[in-house]
């Protein structure tokens, strides 16, 4: 969204009410039945007494525009305020309006007379009417408006147009969206926030808007005996593979049925066929089955020659002479196959056996697995205490890491020993949290506490870094937030590390694939805690980069995400960056934490919708 200022120019239309008095001089035009008309050719001592003045917006009661005079007046007029002849003024008026009451229907002035005389037809007279003075005074007002942006993302050839196209849009416009594939692509369908739309659809804008559309392969035809596949829909992502098309259910299960029955006939026809060692095998069961019955041959083998010794080859020798009574007429050649088939099942059922006693075992080791995983058997980060001379205990890392440009930097993180126990017992003093208000409540208060002494050891080594190479607002912001984008990820969670331990998908996932800290209360580090043992998930490392940044003079907030189950920081810059927040007319550009690589305004697409974000800490 950008605000743009507008200056609008007006003006005021500011009234002085009163009597217009002033001498005429012309000719007897008419005489009626009580008076008589005159034409005025010319005028003299102009002279304007105000009783009232009226300041805009407001205007005298009894005014009719219409009635504007149509004198000769002079530029500027004699003015008389208050009654005050000691300090008249000389106004020049844009216009002067003479009430109704003092002009008839014909539009002739009809105001009093005094002072006439006559010289035959010319004629002189002072004259008295009702008038009003209008002075407009030229001033100008300030108007914002807000024009909005309109992102489009294409996954698949193909492109969105927008009609018309423009880099900003007025509240209110309406565009014509429109989905158009390449030659040999399909439309699959909008992104989740337009996904019920159909693919050319018309939009009001009234904020900013992030459309995305999905192209995929046109469908090709197949045939089974040529091993050419009917509607092998192929989804791509150039970057993260498959993408979710929410919506489209039709398309994804005839996707789904289609891969599966590939795999299906592919699994049961393949064949291998080999003449030389009389072997011939459909489906991969069967491949598998002779692949695992060879290993099973070549392992007896080996036990055979180890503990028969000698008395082995003798044993080859028989067989190999029972291998050439095959050669003998067929009654003799089919009581041999009937041994090799016996000889055959027999070693089935041996293999048998050896699979289900291995199965067993699995198993059990899943469960010693399910039982047993602790945070024990994770490697936490290097950690160094020292002492110092006054027998602090002191807790050090020594970092190195690269920025977004490959610069490299080495920095010694230090925290004193008092400091992380100060920090672990007001975490542990915070009350249960309930509500995202509570949460909230809980960040500001670690804030609090970290912002005493948690950085005063960091920050010093982060300026020299930050002299030395000579860095500007944003480059030493790129250099704190990669500092610990490089640390790794860390789980921290209320209860048990153990994944099997929870239903919820995402966090079996997360705990299955991630260190982990367990028995943390409220499933974060403070800052203090973090720098004791580098272990932090996304809200501990927001917290940590929201109170070192302040302390370093970035304006940042942190963003939380209910749908996402993700913390984010946001920090103002100046930069340009596709992803951002406004809070109270402030943009914040959001900022991964939890990766390298990531520089503020880039997020995941995945996670890029704004209207999910909400602010946590300001």
């Amino acid at each position: 969204m950008k605000v743009i200022e507008k200056i609008i120019p007006y003006e005021d239309y500011n009234y002085v009410e009163g009597f217009l008095q002033f001498k005429a001089y012309g000719k007897k035009s008419a005489a009626t039945v009580h008076s008589e008309l005159f034409d005025i050719k010319s005028i003299a001592g102009v002279e304007l007494q105000v009783a009232h003045k009226y300041l805009a917006p407001e205007i005298p009661p009894s005014i009719n525009k219409n009635k504007v005079s149509t004198l000769s007046l002079p530029d500027e007029i004699l003015t008389i305020v208050a009654n005050d002849f000691s300090k008249p003024y000389r106004l020049k008026y844009d216009e002067i309006i003479i009430d109704d009451a003092y002009v008839d229907a014909n539009g002739n002035i009809s105001g009093k007379r005094f002072n006439s005389t006559k010289a035959g037809n010319e004629l002189s007279s002072t004259i008295r009417v009702k008038a009003y003075g209008l002075i407009k005074i030229p001033k100008e007002r300030i108007e914002y408006e807000n024009l909005y942006e309109i992102h489009t993302e294409s996954y698949g050839s193909g492109k969105i147009a927008l009609i018309p196209q423009q880099d900003f849009y007025k509240a209110g416009d309406l565009i014509l969206v429109k989905a158009s594939p390449d030659a040999s692509q399909d439309f699959l369908g909008w992104g989740a926030a337009y996904q019920n739309c159909p693919q050319e659809f018309e939009l009001e804008v009234l904020q900013d808007h992030f459309i995305e559309a999905n192209f995929t392969d046109l469908e090709e035809e197949f045939d089974v005996g040529t091993s050419k596949w009917i509607g092998d829909t192929v989804y791509k992502d150039g970057v993260n593979g498959p993408r979710s098309l929410k919506g489209i259910y039709d398309e994804l299960y005839k996707s789904s049925s289609q891969s599966f029955d590939k795999a299906k006939y592919r699994w049961e026809n393949t064949r291998i066929k080999s003449d030389r060692f009389n072997y011939e095998a459909t489906g991969c069961w069967d491949i598998l089955g002779g692949i695992f019955t060879a290993g099973i041959g070549i392992f007896i083998l080996i036990f055979m020659i180890a503990v028969m010794g000698q008395w082995f080859f003798i044993f080859a020798l028989s067989i190999f002479g029972i291998w050439l009574l095959t050669i003998l007429p067929r009654f003799i050649n089919r009581f041999i196959v009937v041994v090799f088939n016996l000889f055959k099942w027999l070693f089935g059922i041996a293999v048998g056996l050896f699979l289900i006693v291995g199965v067993l075992k699995f198993i059990e080791n899943i469960s010693y697995y399910q039982d047993h995983k602790t945070e024990s058997n994770r490697i936490p980060p290097p950690v160094v205490e020292e002492a110092t001379e006054f027998t602090e205990q002191l807790y050090t890392h020594r970092l190195q890491w690269n920025d977004y440009l490959n610069n490299s930097y080495t920095a010694t993180l230090s925290i004193a020993g008092t400091d992380v126990n100060a920090a672990s017992k007001l975490r542990n003093s915070i009350n249960g949290i309930s509500s995202s208000r509570d949460y909230n409540q809980m960040l500001a208060i670690l804030n609090r506490g970290a912002s005493l002494n948690s950085y005063n050891l960091l920050i010093p080594e982060l300026r020299k870094l930050r002299d030395s190479r000579n860095l500007d607002k944003v480059a030493y912001a790129n250099m704190i937030v990669s500092m610990v984008q490089s640390i790794p990820y860390y789980v921290i969670i209320e209860n048990t590390c153990n994944p099997f331990s929870y239903q919820d998908p995402f966090l079996r996932d997360l705990l299955a694939t991630s260190p982990c800290e367990p028995n943390v209360k409220h499933g974060i580090n403070a800052p203090a805690e973090f720098l004791m043992n580098l272990k932090g998930d996304c809200d501990t490392r927001t917290l940590f980069l929201y109170g070192l940044l302040k302390q370093e003079g970035y304006d940042v907030v942190i963003f939380g995400s209910e749908k996402y189950k993700h913390s984010i920081l946001g920090i103002d810059l100046p930069i340009l960056s596709p992803n951002y927040k406004w809070v109270n007319g402030t943009k914040y550009y959001l900022w991964e934490t939890t990766n390298t690589g990531f520089e503020a305004g880039y997020i995941p697409a995945t996670i890029s919708n704004t209207s999910y974000w909400n602010l946590n800490l300001n």
